[in-house]
Order: C-alpha cells, then structure tokens, then sequence
C-alpha cells in the first residue's frame, strides 16, 4: 500500500469530493490541501516504481 499510486489517488479523490460538499471553508481548504498531499504521495510512488523498474532492467544481463 505504501507505494500504491491508485490507493494515494483514491484518497485526493476522497478529499476532492468532502472539500465540493462542505459549506465551511477552512473544511474547504483542509480537504483540498489533503487532496494536493494525496496526489504528491502518488507521484512519488509512480516515481519510485520506475526507478525499480529501471534498476532491475540494468540489473538484468544481455544475451
């Protein structure tokens, strides 16, 4: 889970929904500062993921 772009997203998306259905606004904000952390923490998962990706490509000898 811990680099689970789709998990992270899900969660913005969560946030995206709470932040549109809240009448306050620091609510408002909260949830849209936590949508925006969500998305940085999927990034970085994405990010993560291809460089194992890359690593274990060069890591593999050619024939």
């Amino acid at each position: 889970m811990a680099e689970n772009p789709a998990f992270y997203r899900d969660r913005a998306r969560e946030q995206r929904e709470a932040a549109e259905a809240t009448t306050l606004v620091n609510v408002r904000n909260r949830c849209i500062s936590a949508a925006e952390t969500w998305e940085r923490m999927a990034e970085r998962g994405e990010g993560i993921g291809r460089g194992q990706a890359e690593r274990l490509v060069a890591a593999t000898p050619a024939e």
